[in-house]
């Protein structure tokens, strides 16, 4: 009978041992998982999407500046050969009149055309800056679950722990009661 409560009691004290051993390999795993909240990066390709709109907004329409010296130069050479050819100077400044109206309405629909442009590369900029908001929004999302992840492991190893070193404190216990029934007999 005692050496029944002596292999119980040993049996008890190795389950304490390795219990032991495995809340300190816990303690060690837990202790290694450091979530630390890292800033989040954008993307390289966004961020240079978001400088090209940037750089295009400030810039005017793409042969904006050589439509309007063509209008100019039109309207000169208008005036020019009026002034060799006209007969006289009332049919002069009736074809100078002409000439300087039809100047003023291509002028007026270069604006037009310019303003629309201006306009379209406003609206890439606000896409591109939309795109940089949405790519920190992803980034930081996945971040954030990594953290909790890594959060929520560190906490489930060190609960484990805590077990484990409780079981062990209770299989010691055992075995001493084990011990000391075991001699009292």
């Amino acid at each position: 009978m005692a050496w029944a409560a002596i292999i119980a009691g040993g049996v008890a004290l190795t389950g304490a041992v390795v219990k032991g051993i495995n809340a300190k390999k816990q303690r060690k795993a837990a202790a290694a998982i450091n979530p630390v909240y890292t800033p989040y990066e954008v993307s390289q390709q966004q961020k240079d999407r978001l400088a090209m709109a940037q750089t295009m907004l400030n810039g005017r329409t793409p042969g904006m500046q050589r439509a309007y010296a063509g209008v100019q130069a039109n309207s000169a050479n208008t005036n020019a050969f009026s002034a060799r050819n006209s007969t006289n100077s009332s049919q002069n400044l009736a074809v100078a009149a002409m000439a300087d109206a039809q100047a003023n309405d291509a002028t007026l629909g270069l604006a037009t055309q310019d303003e629309q442009g201006q306009m379209a590369r406003l609206q890439q900029l606000s896409i591109a800056q939309d795109g940089m908001t949405a790519e920190g929004d992803k980034v930081y999302q996945d971040r954030m679950a990594k953290y909790m992840m890594d959060r929520n492991y560190k906490l489930q190893l060190m609960g484990a722990a805590s077990k484990n070193n409780e079981a062990m404190w209770n299989d010691f216990g055992k075995a001493g009661n084990m011990a000391v029934s075991s001699f009292g007999k």
